[in-house]
């Protein structure tokens, strides 16, 4: 066996030793190379020895010589492929030649060959791979993709079939990207990351010089163990890396359909490369990455991919011996800060451990970070904090704090520079968010609190914004502070808090305040007290969270839902909080003392931060300013924070005694006075400062001398007031107001022992009359009155005291030299409190107490005040007066009337002075344009009517004509109103309890005649309102408020109440939208004050009014116009009563028609309700009322409310929102607990006949739905798209608005519920059962166009997202989109599709147009994201659908979707689609025939696709199908499809097609004759993709051919025989005598097709007939078939003679060819020579060149030509024959050559014809017998006639050329040495030799040198 290869071997290097040419030797290597290289297998030593001496010969003469180029196809076999061998020695050898012939290769070439390359490079060895990444890299330098056409472009390498090839050649690629060339370290440096000091045998390449990212091993692969030179140069190794990133970018080579994990490689490659040093580079790698699709960040894959790359091999650990080659290196800074932002936004690499742990350090701590790195270092911890699962973050939270703590510690805040500022704001931050999540190990150690509120005062500027960001995060990790602090925990904790509020910088008092609000409850003393330190700070924000902190909680807010628990509310102790403060202030002075003294001996500037004025001479002397700041301090206490401190007090004194007091309505304020207006909570106040005093006088008893003064809580309290009262020092007017507004308080509520103990301090109190504060003047005179006027009855030093006090005020108050205005203000005002509580105290008495003259004497002082021209003072004697006269009637100083005539007025004798004060004050109210003069007057004459009520008829008469005066202040009516009330009840008015302020003196003891009462109420509704009058109705509309809030217990109110009701009832409707909200208080007070019987009538009659129109019964006379015609009932368009009739509707939803009376009490939206005026009413009360009341309903009330917010009627829509935000404390858990009820609700609404309805619960809903659980909206979700659809197609512009913003919220919900991602598989596949059939049964086949593009805009989105979900609606979805893509195509396609010529456009480009399209529509977007989840039960349900669709589809689009559809399930779903691949190729058999160009292509792709897996059984039928359509058919477009279906079959299924090339190949090679080109060019297509244009293949399936051919040329279509008969000709041209064997079939099938008349095409069969029977000479050897040649020479005569010039023409031109061919055996000159001579010779008829055809001459002289040509042609070798013809046929071809006879091609036919009739002629014998002298000399003749053509070089050429063989054949003849004869040729070669052409010279003197040689 051996001896044989050696044999073998010696002769082929025989071969290449012979082979002397380059030529040579590349055709030898072609043939032997690969053979020789597969000898290397074999197992004898002697034969590998030999086979390495012929490829040592080999690469001598190759390597030098690169024009020599290697056989590349067998190398690949050999190399790529396991067909040839799978011996690694052998491919180890073909690996190298194979390089060598890639170099050799040109540019296309080497991109052509690629992919073979690449297939199977992962299988292969290592040293193997390396070679060919090298050489793909070299080729990838001149790569350019190119865009796909079609979706068969995708994929050119076949990546799908081969996924490992893909991975290994990326990771490859991503290591080049990743390298870039490093010196090599010096010695002195330090060992590398990984390798050991000392470490023996260095390799190598040394891994200091490894790259970053890269292994020892990973450089030698990429620069080819040192010998790839581009490595060296960043220039060429530039090239590389963007042929590189050409290659991935490029969406052909590496389609979408790929595998996530090839994306994921080709990401790392273009991240990488983003952040190489070379700007074209990073550009290629940004530019990738922003146009791929970004991988998934929730991928464990992708995760630790990323962190691998971060990282290297081995993180935080040094490479184990032996490993160092392979271990990576961390990638580069600039690659890891980019990865850092992606793994920021991954949830899973926040709990990758230990990794996340290891990445952040190293951005923090390590060697080569720097200050971005620690940014997104801090990031990351943050992102770790935020987005780590409680298990995973708890065992690591200990690590990350220390590491975070020791980033912040080790900065130096001092000298930190503003780079490093960010980070470090980050730290804390980042530590914020891990005390949120693991809050136990900050509660262990308090010392991180501790410190970062240290740092939040010391830190800079910018990094203090996040510390304070930081402690805000932190602050949920200490509450519940209760449940897990220590005693000692809490008072650190405290003390952090208090140390920090009186920092400087304003972000350590926000925090300090923050944790104070959030970890205590309000019962905490200290926060609190730190809330009091902050509630005058200059930053809003700590003012508003110190607001917060002090806001009492609401006892009286109603539950959400019935089984809410009860919630205790605490509230600090009056006694403790009153004592802390006290104390607080003690210690805050003395800190403050101790600063003063320390920093300055000055006694009143001291210059700190905390700087204050302090009196030395007493420690407890009050600290009264800061002359540095401006600052004004008492007790330790800003001025600001002491008024708050005093408010507070007040405010907790007041909840102490009545838990249920509203602390909202204890602000309100009147002339500075603190007004309890409810009487409950003023009787609850009044004994628990009665029950404090008696405790706070015990005390006081029992303590020691020695004991402070005040111990008790009031009489800290009182003395905490009487410091804010203090007038030392700078003075602080709004502390003294509120400071004399609670003296006052305590002093009216308290018992008169509590007044005693201001007896003689009165002193004290005068010196406030004086100050400038109006307030404080008046609350000290109220206090002056009280505490003056006790205990006088007994103790007559006191009764002159008290005297003595009037005189000296009526003395201050007369003298008017030197006094100030606000010192006899003061006066005034003491004047008339004293009168007024004398009267009060001792109704019976007072004359006997004070002289009635000094009464008189005073009163006259105040009324002369009347006339002042300052409003101060008059309104001073007004308010003095009302105090004066409110108790007891003047009249009873009757004895002195006289004397008072003649006081106050001269000329009014008999009228006394009191009705003249009574007309001043009338008058007053009349004229002055001041509204506080003219309530201060209205309130006088109202006060003075009820101590008098003769007066009462004036007041009433006086208010009966302001009722039509007064329209713009409204708040006058209501003084009106009060007035009015004390005047007709007396006492017994509410409005008059305020005036009771001695709390142990019962009310004065006067009685009001009830006529008064009755006269104002027949006033108001027989007179005031029928009148009609706006200004009258509101006003009483505001008395009748007043006289029901304030009389309800007067006998007359309760009976008249119906008639009131229906007078607020009509109110409602008034156009005045105060006087509607004042009738709707006003008719909610009716209901209250009702019985049941009452209460029903009173709903039934607001029902009818507001429901039917109907007018109350209790009315005035029915002909009596009150209102405007249409005024009620009109339609809620925003007319005035819509929203009353809406919250009527709110009630009657619920069946509680009776609740609207507590809707209308809740629905309060104008600014008087919390003005003072609307205080007194007490509606905060009665709203709290109402709130408990409805409590049972707010399940049916809440859904309704819900909806009312968002009426479209901004009235209805304010309305609404006031009761929800009065019943719904917290809006967030009532809609969680009632979402059914509001969801069903809304539901309804989306159905209502009314469309403000719909409009409102579809903007509720849009609302509503914003952040639900899947679990709350899966009921539902069918029935809101539902809904909401069908308002998007509502008749009213506004409710499809509406309706589209809900359907937008709808499909970002339904989305993000329908991805796997956010919700679990089973709770998706729910949603996606619901909604999905929905969205296509319904949404995409609406009539509304805008419910389908929203349903197609969600079923897009959710196909994006919803992955394995998909698969139960693949089916459908598929189905429906595919539909859609036709039935939402735009309609101007199908307009331009009928008026294509009208806008010049082609069928055909607008087809293409639509077909670009439907690829780039989202609905295949859509359709493309299904088929990754299709599976085999999918692919069950959707066959029968999909081949419904492809049958039965209608419009282009989807006819091209279905297509493309099936293309891409082949690509993707090869295996599943597989099963029914036979039965699309059935159906798509029909398809293919579409009338639409672009349909039937795109079906034959998707053919081209199908037919790789159908069975070759199916396939082979299927190409029958298409031999039918391309050989019956005639229309050109449909035969094409056969061309270009099979042509797709090529391109796709190529192995499939092999196996029936018996069916194809002849159907090909026969369509490669189609007359029409374009069809033409298709089969040619289809013939070299297969074949390579092999002449065997033809050989191969001739048989097959000739069959198919048989049958064609009996077709009865002309163009179907020509073509077949062109067939015939090529194939007897390409295989010559192969074509014998079918002969005898062939023939008489081309015989018969010449038979009858001539047709278009009938040349060719004439063609096919000459080819075949010259070809194949052998076949009529035979005798049986001798006989056929005359048959078919008779046949070809015939045809010759034919009168169709060109047909004519082929036949005379194959008729030469046949002849010339047979002519030793054939003659047939005598029968055509006639026939041929006379078209030789002849001319064309003077009348046919006439015609109009312009061809017709042309065609005449090419039949002329080819006759003469003929002639040459057909001339036989017989010599009898020649012997007869030859002078004639001479002489004709010599006259032919004559210029003047025939044109110059026609001559040069005649030379051609020439130079055959000499080449024929026989001249054997011992003479010649052919040709005689004269016939010679004649061709001599004319020959010289050809040489001396001027015009035409070939014609001289041609006659030279025809002289040489003409001489030739004489030669040696005798008629050369004719004398004639030889002069004639002589003289003929003499005119050549002068021609210009020096090779026709040449020549002729070469002839004519031969000549007279061989003469």
């Amino acid at each position: 066996m051996a001896d044989k290869e050696i044999e073998l071997l010696e002769n082929v290097e025989l071969r290449f030793a012979i082979a002397e040419t380059d030529q040579q030797l590349e055709k030898t290597l072609n043939i032997f190379l690969s053979p020789v290289l597969l000898k290397l297998e074999s197992p004898h030593e002697v034969v590998k020895t030999k086979v390495m001496s012929i490829l040592a010969h080999i690469n001598k003469r190759v390597r030098p010589k690169s024009n020599i180029k290697l056989p590349l196809v067998p190398l690949l076999d050999l190399v790529c492929t396991e067909k040839v061998t799978k011996s690694i020695f052998v491919k180890n050898f073909g690996i190298m030649y194979l390089e060598m012939a890639y170099d050799r290769l040109t540019e296309e070439e080497q991109i052509a060959n690629l992919p073979s390359l690449i297939k199977g490079i992962a299988s292969k060895p290592l040293n193997q791979k390396q070679t060919l990444v090298h050489i793909i890299l070299l080729v990838l330098q001149k790569y350019k993709p190119k865009e796909a056409d079609s979706p068969s472009d995708l994929d050119p390498i076949d990546f799908t079939s081969h996924p490992d090839d893909a991975k290994f050649l990326l990771e490859s690629f991503l290591d080049v990207i990743l390298y870039t060339p490093i010196q090599p370290r010096q010695p002195s440096q330090q060992p590398a990351p990984g390798q050991q000091e000392g470490s023996q045998n260095p390799q190598p390449v040394q891994l200091s010089s490894v790259p970053p990212g890269l292994s020892a091993n990973a450089v030698k692969f990429v620069t080819n163990d040192g010998k790839a030179q581009w490595a060296s140069k960043n220039s060429e190794l530039i090239l590389i890396k963007m042929g590189i990133l050409r290659f991935v970018n490029s969406s052909v080579i590496l389609p979408d359909s790929l595998p996530d994990s090839i994306h994921f490689k080709k990401f790392l490659i273009l991240l990488a490369a983003s952040c190489d040093s070379a700007h074209e580079v990073v550009g290629g790698g940004e530019n990738g990455l922003k146009r791929m699709k970004k991988p998934d960040m929730e991928d464990k894959m992708v995760v630790d991919g990323l962190y691998s790359l971060y990282q290297g091999s081995n993180p935080g650990t040094v490479a184990k011996q032996g490993q160092q080659d392979t271990s990576r290196h961390p990638g580069s800074q600039t690659l890891r800060y980019k990865i850092m932002s992606y793994l920021c936004k991954s949830k899973l690499a926040a709990n990758t451990f230990p990794a996340m742990i290891q990445v952040s350090f190293d951005c923090l701590y390590g060697p080569t970070t720097n200050v971005k790195s620690q940014n997104q270092g801090m990031w990351f911890v943050q992102w770790i904090a935020r987005m780590g699962d409680s298990s995973r973050l708890k065992p690591v939270a200990p690590v990350l704090l220390s590491g975070l703590l020791k980033f912040i510690n080790e900065h130096d805040k001092e000298n930190l520079k503003p780079e490093k500022e960010d980070s470090r704001g980050f730290a804390y931050v980042a530590v914020s968010l891990l005390a949120k999540r693991v809050p136990e190990i900050f509660r262990k150690d308090l010392s991180v609190l501790a410190n970062f509120f240290t740092a939040v005062t010391m830190e800079t500027k910018n990094v203090k914004v996040s510390v304070q960001e930081a402690l805000s995060n932190m602050v949920e990790a200490y509450q519940d502070i209760e449940t897990w602090a220590s005693e000692d925990a809490i008072r650190t904790i405290e003390g952090i808090l208090e140390e920090n509020i009186d920092k400087p910088g304003h972000q350590a008092r926000f925090c300090a305040v923050k944790y104070a609000v959030s970890l205590f409850p309000f019962s905490h003393v200290l926060s609190r007290y730190i809330c009091l330190l902050a509630s005058a700070d200059e930053k809003l924000e700590v003012r508003e969270m110190a607001s917060r902190g002090l806001t009492f909680p609401n006892s009286k807010a109603p539950k959400l839902y019935p089984n809410q628990p009860d919630e205790e509310i605490k509230i600090p102790s009056f006694l403790e909080f009153v004592n802390f403060i006290n104390n607080k202030s003690s210690q805050r002075v003395e800190k403050l003392e101790q600063l003063n003294h320390d920093q300055s001996q000055s006694k009143f500037n001291l210059t700190t931060s905390s700087t204050i004025v302090l009196d030395p001479s007493s420690l407890n002397d009050i600290l009264q300013s800061v002359q540095s700041t401006g600052k004004k301090y008492v007790s330790g206490y800003r001025t600001e924070v002491y008024i708050n401190i005093l408010r507070f007090l007040r405010n907790l004194m007041i909840v102490n005694a009545d838990p249920t007091a509203l602390v909202d309505e204890l602000t309100d304020e009147l002339d500075g006075e603190n007004k309890l207006f409810d009487s409950n909570v003023r009787t609850r106040v009044k004994n628990w400062i009665k029950d404090r005093w008696k405790a706070d006088q015990e005390m006081t008893d029992q303590m020691e001398l020695d004991e402070p003064q005040y111990s008790g809580a009031l009489n800290v309290y009182l003395g905490l007031i009487e410091k804010g009262l203090t007038n030392k020092g700078q003075i602080d007017a709004l502390l003294q107001s509120t400071a004399s507004s609670c003296l006052l308080e305590l002093i009216s509520l308290g018992p008169s022992s509590l007044s005693r103990s201001y007896e003689d301090r009165i002193s004290w109190i005068k010196t406030f009359l004086s100050i400038i504060k109006l307030e404080v003047r008046n609350s000290m005179a109220h206090v002056l009155g009280i505490v003056s006027t006790s205990e006088l009855e007994n103790s007559p030093e006191r009764c002159t005291v008290i005297q003595d006090l009037i005189k000296e005020f009526i003395t201050i108050a007369r003298d008017r030299s030197r006094q100030t205005s606000e010192y006899h203000h003061g006066s005034i005002l003491a004047l008339g409190y004293i009168i007024g509580r004398l009267t009060y105290r001792y109704p019976g008495t007072f004359k006997s107490i004070v002289s009635p003259n000094l009464i008189i004497e005073a009163i006259e002082l105040i009324a002369l005040d009347l006339n002042s021209s300052t409003s101060l003072r008059v309104i001073g004697a007004s308010k003095a007066l009302s105090e004066a006269c409110r108790y007891t009637p003047l009249s009873v100083f009757s004895d002195i009337n006289d004397k008072g005539k003649d006081k106050i007025s001269e000329n009014s004798s008999g009228i006394d002075f009191l009705t003249n004060i009574v007309e001043k004050l009338i008058t007053i109210v009349k004229t002055t344009k001041d509204v506080k003069t003219q309530e201060t007057a209205i309130t006088a004459l109202g006060h003075i009517a009820l101590g008098d009520p003769t007066y009462s008829e004036k007041v009433l008469t006086l208010f009966y004509d302001l009722a039509s005066i007064i329209n713009k202040q409204v708040e006058v009516h209501f003084t009106i109103g009060a007035s009015i009330t004390c005047m007709t009840a007396g006492w017994e008015s509410n409005e008059m309890d305020l005036y009771l302020d001695i709390a142990d003196v019962p009310p004065p003891s006067m009685t009001i005649d009830n006529a008064v009462m009755e006269g104002v109420l027949n006033k108001i509704f027989n007179d005031l309102l029928p009148s009609n009058r706006t200004a009258a109705k509101k006003a009483v509309c505001v008395w009748m408020l007043c006289l029901v809030k304030f009389c309800s217990k007067h006998e007359i109110v309760k009976a008249t109440l119906p008639r009131i009701h229906g007078a607020f009832s009509l109110l409602l409707a008034d156009r005045d939208e105060f006087t509607q909200e004042v009738a709707s208080k006003g008719i909610g007070l009716v209901y209250e004050l009702g019985d049941q019987k009452m209460k029903e009538r009173l709903v039934d009659s607001l029902v009818e009014m507001f429901s039917e129109g109907k007018r109350p019964k209790e009315t005035i006379d029915r002909d009596t116009q009150l209102f405007d015609s249409n005024t009620l009932g009109q339609t809620p368009d925003g007319s005035a009563i819509s929203t009353y009739q809406s919250i009527l509707s709110l009630a009657s939803d619920m069946n509680q028609p009776e609740l609207v009376y507590k809707f209308m009490q809740l629905a309060s939206h104008n600014a008087m309700w919390q003005s003072r005026k609307g205080a007194a009413f007490g509606f905060s009360t009665i709203l709290a009322q109402a709130e408990k009341e409805l409590e049972p309903y707010l399940k049916d009330l809440i859904p309704r409310l819900y909806r009312f917010q968002y009426d479209p009627n901004p009235k209805v829509n304010e309305a609404m929102t006031s009761i929800w935000n009065t019943l719904v404390k917290d809006p967030k858990n009532a809609i969680d607990e009632y979402f059914d009820v509001i969801v069903k609700d809304l539901l309804k609404g989306l159905g209502d006949r009314l469309w403000r309805t719909r409009e409102s619960s579809a903007n509720a809903l849009t609302d509503l739905l914003q952040g639900r659980q899947i679990q709350q909206l899966e009921p539902y979700l069918q029935d809101l798209w539902n809904m909401s659809f069908r308002a998007l197609d509502d008749i009213k512009e506004s409710v499809r608005i509406a309706a589209f913003k809900t359907c937008r919220t709808l499909t970002k919900i339904t989305v993000k519920y329908c991805d796997p991602v956010n919700v679990s598989i089973k709770n998706g596949q729910k949603v996606m059962n619901i909604i999905m059939p929905f969205l296509l049964s319904k949404g995409l086949v609406s009539d509304a166009e805008d419910v389908r593009k929203f349903s197609l805009t969600t079923i897009l989105k959710i196909c994006e997202t919803a992955k394995e979900l998909l698969k139960p609606h693949i089916t459908e979805i598929v189905d429906r989109l595919l539909e859609c893509l036709s039935s939402m195509e735009p309609q101007v396609m199908n307009y331009l599709s009928f008026h294509v010529e009208k806008y010049d456009v082609t069928q055909e480009q607008l087809e293409n147009t639509r077909l670009s399209a439907t690829k780039m529509s989202p609905m295949m977007e859509g359709i493309e994201s299904c088929i990754d989840y299709i599976d085999d039960k999918v692919m069950e349900n959707l066959t029968p659908r999909l081949l419904q669709l492809i049958r039965k589809g209608v419009g282009l689009p989807t006819k091209a979707g279905c297509a493309r559809f099936l293309v891409s399930m082949c690509i993707k779903k090869a295996e599943i689609i597989r099963p029914h691949a036979n039965t699309y190729l059935k159906v798509l058999s029909g398809s293919i025939l579409d009338t639409s160009p672009a349909v039937r292509k795109s079906y034959a792709v998707a053919v081209g696709y199908v037919a790789r897996l159908t069975s070759d059984n199916t396939l082979a039928k299927f190409i029958e199908h298409l031999k039918k359509i391309y050989c019956e058919n005639s229309e050109g477009e449909i035969r094409s499809i056969a061309g270009i279906t099979v042509l797709e079959i090529s391109k796709h299924a190529s192995d499939e097609l092999k196996r029936i090339y018996v069916e194809v190949l002849p159907l090909t090679y026969y369509g490669k004759h189609d007359s029409d080109s374009s069809i033409k060019s298709v089969w040619d297509n289809v013939w070299e993709d297969n074949t390579a244009g092999s002449i065997g293949t033809i050989k191969l399936y001739l048989s097959e051919l000739i069959i198919l051919l048989s049958a064609l040329l009996k077709s009865p279509s002309w163009p179907t025989k020509r073509q077949s008969a062109l067939t015939i000709a090529d194939v007897a041209k390409s295989i010559e005598q192969s074509l014998m064997p079918y002969m005898q079939q062939v023939l008489p099938l081309l015989l018969d097709g010449l038979s009858g008349r001539t047709w278009a095409g009938k040349e060719a069969l004439v063609e096919a007939l000459a080819t075949a029977s010259v070809s194949c000479r052998e076949y009529f050897e035979n005798n049986e078939h001798r006989a056929q040649l005359d048959t078919i020479a008779n046949v070809l005569v015939r045809e010759s003679k034919k009168e169709n010039k060109q047909y004519k023409r082929v036949c005379i031109d194959n008729l030469g060819k046949f002849a010339d061919a047979y002519s030793d055996t054939l003659v047939i000159y005598p029968e055509v020579k006639e026939f041929l001579s006379n078209l030789a010779i002849g001319e064309q008829d003077p009348d046919e060149m006439d015609e109009d055809d312009a061809n017709e001459r042309p065609l005449f002289l090419l039949v002329k030509a080819s006759a003469i040509k003929c002639l040459g042609l057909v001339w036989p070798k017989e010599k009898e024959v020649q012997m007869q013809h030859s002078k004639e046929l001479g002489k004709l071809l010599a006259s032919s050559l004559k210029s003047g006879k025939n044109v110059w091609n026609v001559r040069l036919c005649a030379l051609e014809s020439l130079e055959k009739f000499v080449e024929k002629l026989d001249f054997s014998g011992q003479h010649v017998q052919t040709l005689e002298e004269e016939t010679l000399n004649s061709i001599f003749e004319g020959l010289k006639e050809g040489l001396s053509d001027t015009k035409y070089v070939a014609v001289r050429t041609a006659s030279l050329d025809t002289l040489k063989k003409v001489v030739g054949k004489i030669k040696g003849t005798s008629l050369i040495s004719s004398p004639s004869v030889r002069e004639k040729l002589l003289d003929t070669i003499t005119v050549a030799e002068k021609d210009p052409i020096a090779n026709i010279s040449d020549s002729a003197k070469e002839l004519r040198k031969e000549i007279l040689t061989n003469a």
